[in-house]
């Protein structure tokens, strides 16, 4: 079986030294040996002819490509950039290699990554993220709030600017430090961070050394000196911790030793300034740094300041050499107190430092105790194989999806509802969410809702920003924009072709990608009913405006709920296919009491229900007629009518009207708007629920009644219609009051036959209209469309 193959893309790493350096060899042997490994160097103005001919040495294939700075003032400073010729052979060497995966050191080269992502989309990329550089360049600011230092300031703005567009890209990213990954939640995930986030801690290699004593006892400090953080952590030492330590070094004869190469000025200039040269000594760079930790009592590092790689914790562990750090210090190990001595005052680290210096048993028992920890969670062998793991299981997953509708929560009718439960599911499994909406409230124009990030934009059609607004037609000029510079994998447009809906399509043809429309309802059927236009003739001989033909002919697929709409719409495309209005089916199973009582029923009254917004389309005067002319040879029974009674007012009077002048006051109770909780109520302990409507696309009604495992009696306009007659319902003609008189009498007569008519019913629900059932069924067309169906 061939291995994978994959792109590890690095600066120069093998000829230079310190804990970045260890990582990124680490890294690569990793790759070399699990995987069919080319390696990228990625080369700076400070890169000699010698260092990058040590990359190409070996069996591996390797490419050099040169990095440019300053090519673009928004972005961070220290992001590379090339050259559009360099970028060519970025994309040659995709094309000829057809990598599995590439593998980016840190976040420096990331434009690459974005590259991959534009022209070969089946890569996966990992990132390690081994150090957040919007936390690391504000840690610089924050230390010297000064005119003179501005520049960490503004590059820990434009990184976090940066970091909120990256960490929504579907990479597997590394980090190191547990601690980075609850920063990242908190900064730009809202407490929901994606699985794709795993920790690759620092590694080392352990093994037994022979003991190396310096002619002097000392404790060290060590690491990269012209590093800031060692700067600050020494700088620590001197001004704040020196002189509570300075008799015990004295008395015990031990010294601080400061080992590392690259020294500045500050080091000696600090010592002489508290006149410590008879305690502190600095080495400078040394042959064999282990041997000389190996050779000290213990070490010292009081790291204030976020770091790179921080494995002076781990080379201390290596030479059994136990050490006095700060929080920050041991950040991201799993290492308990009988390890290391964790001290953030400079009086408590005093107290830690003259603790260790006058127990040399306690040193060398922590030192055995680190190097034990150590070698079990973060030697190389256990880390190297955590890591192919990692990335041999890795799963993108995430399509990044737009959403496109006119409305959304906390705008609550049935298809905005319907649109938040699709896109917090979708959110859930496998896509990272973004709704597009009109502003029709007084809101924040960008907020996150149950892990779906909103964006409410102005309307042209409401230029002064009057809120709220209810206005039909809405219009957003902003929102190609958006969806220009964030490509999206996917948008879905609800829940008709509206302007905000070709705008959408405009965008994603212009950038190649992918494009849904949901059809709820093509046309205003509600509005064309109230214009009495005959029902059957709404969609017949229609002729399309060229907005709607547009969307239909060039969508990439196109959901509606209807067979109506579905027969309507192959007129036009075949790229068409039904969705499922489904319910939330774990809310129909909770207990809920019944109304009954606060209407004065008792439980013996048969209930006919009749549920939805009163109105000419719901057809609730058919059911009051037909109720009244079957109610002679009816036992025991009452109408009930739950809904809203404000949408008709001319239509509710001719049914109030119609109660008084046929003395139905005792038999029908209209309730008007009623909680959430009452609804299902009545839809659990009614006995049987009446949908006599006119005109209805998805039936969703139905399914809900099912769901609550009530049967119902149906008019035969539904579409799609799920009502097979005597199996799981009840059917009548559409529009006529004797066949709705006639079943509701049949229906009672089989009330012994409910329960199994109902089961029917709830079965169909469960397994296809359930938002488990539609997100699956949307997640799959997606893959199809992109090219993860092959995958």
């Amino acid at each position: 079986m061939s291995q994978s193959r994959i792109l590890y893309i690095d600066a120069t790493f093998l000829t230079r030294i310190g804990g970045d350096m260890n990582r990124s060899q680490f890294i690569w042997r990793t790759l070399q040996e699990s995987f069919d490994a080319d390696l990228l160097v990625i080369r700076r103005k400070d890169d000699s002819d010698d260092d990058i001919e040590a990359h190409k040495k070996g069996k591996h294939r390797s490419l050099v490509l040169e990095s440019i700075k300053g090519q673009n003032a928004f972005l961070p400073s220290s992001i590379d950039h090339f050259s559009e010729g360099t970028m060519r052979q970025f994309r040659d060497l995709l094309a000829e290699r057809e990598y599995d995966y590439i593998f980016l050191r840190s976040v420096v080269p990331v434009l690459l990554a974005f590259e991959c992502e534009r022209v070969s989309p089946q890569t996966k990329v990992i990132v390690d993220s081994d150090l957040v550089f919007s936390q690391f360049t504000r840690g610089y600011w924050e230390k010297d709030r000064s005119i003179k230092n501005r520049f960490f300031l503004f590059e820990s703005l434009k990184f976090r600017w940066f970091e909120r567009k990256l960490y929504r890209h579907p990479y597997l990213f590394l980090l190191a430090n547990p601690e980075d990954r609850k920063f990242l939640e908190k900064a730009y995930w809202r407490g929901t961070a994606p699985s794709r986030f795993s920790l690759l801690p620092n590694a080392i290699a352990f093994k037994d050394m022979e003991e190396s004593v310096s002619q002097e006892k000392n404790i060290l400090f060590f690491g990269a000196l012209d590093s800031f953080p060692n700067i600050d952590a020494f700088t620590f030492i001197m001004d704040q911790v020196y002189s509570l330590i300075k008799a015990t070094l004295e008395t015990s004869g031990v010294k601080l030793f400061v080992a590392g190469r690259r020294e500045t000025p500050i080091y000696k200039e600090l010592i002489a300034k508290h006149g410590a040269e008879k305690h502190v000594r600095i080495l400078g760079g040394v042959d064999d740094m282990l041997a000389t930790v190996k050779a000290s009592l213990f070490t010292v590092f009081p790291v204030h300041q976020a770091s790179g790689a921080r494995v002076r914790v781990l080379e201390a562990a290596k030479a059994k050499r136990t050490g006095v750090t700060t929080t920050l210090g041991a950040e991201g190990y799993d290492l308990g107190d009988d390890c290391l001595l964790i001290r953030d005052s400079a009086e408590d680290y005093a107290k830690g430092v003259i603790e260790l210096i006058e127990d040399e048993k306690k040193c060398i028992s922590m030192g055995e105790n680190l190097y034990e920890a150590a070698k079990g969670d973060y030697g190389e062998d256990v880390v190297a194989a955590n890591l192919a793991s990692e990335i041999t299981t890795f799963q993108p997953g995430r399509i990044r999806l737009a959403i496109v509708s006119n409305r959304f929560v906390p705008e609550v009718g049935g298809a905005e509802t319907n649109i938040f439960f699709q896109a917090r599911d979708l959110a859930k499994n496998g896509c990272s969410v973004t709704v597009f909406t009109p502003k029709r409230i007084v809101s924040k124009n960008l907020e996150y809702i149950e892990g779906i990030r909103v964006k409410r934009l102005w309307n042209l059609f409401n230029p002064f920003r009057q809120y709220p607004s209810n206005l039909a037609g809405t219009f957003c000029p902003f929102l190609p924009f958006y969806l220009l510079r964030d490509r999206y994998d996917v948008i879905q447009s609800f829940p008709a072709p509206h302007y905000n809906a070709l705008a959408a399509l405009g965008a994603q043809k212009l950038l190649g990608k992918k494009s849904v429309l949901v059809s709820f309802d093509f046309r205003d059927y509600a509005a064309l009913i109230k214009e009495s236009v005959k029902v059957t003739d709404m969609l017949d001989g229609y002729q399309p405006i060229l907005r709607e033909r547009l969307a239909l002919e060039h969508n990439d697929h196109v959901f509606a709920i209807s067979n109506k709409e579905i027969d309507f719409i192959k007129g036009y495309t075949d790229r068409v296919s039904y969705s499922p209005v489904p319910v939330l089916v774990d809310e129909y199973k909770e207990p809920v009491e019944s109304p009954k009582a606060k209407y004065d029923i008792d439980d013996e009254t048969f209930i006919f229900l009749c549920l939805g917004r009163v109105s000419n389309v719901k057809g609730q005067d058919i059911a009051l007629k037909a109720f009244d002319e079957a109610l002679p040879q009816l036992d025991k029974a009452k109408l009930v009518i739950v809904g809203r009674r404000d949408f008709e007012p001319g239509f509710n009077r001719e049914m109030s009207d119609y109660v008084k002048d046929n003395g139905l006051e005792d038999s029908v109770i209209f309730t008007d708007v009623v909680e959430r909780e009452e609804v299902l109520g009545w839809l659990r302990h009614s006995d049987i629920h009446v949908v006599p409507v006119r005109f209805m696309n998805s039936g969703a009604v139905v399914v809900e009644s099912w769901a609550s495992n009530t049967p119902v009696i149906q008019s035969d306009v539904v579409d799609p219609n799920l009502v097979v007659d005597g199996e799981n319902g009840f059917l009548f003609k559409s529009l006529s009051v004797e066949d709705l008189a006639e079943t509701m009498v049949r229906a009672q007569e089989r009330r012994q036959d409910f329960a199994k008519l109902a089961e029917a019913g709830n079965e169909l629900v469960q397994q296809r209209y359930s938002y488990e059932y539609l997100t699956s069924l949307y997640l799959a067309k997606y893959r199809e469309m992109i090219g993860e169906g092959n995958g």
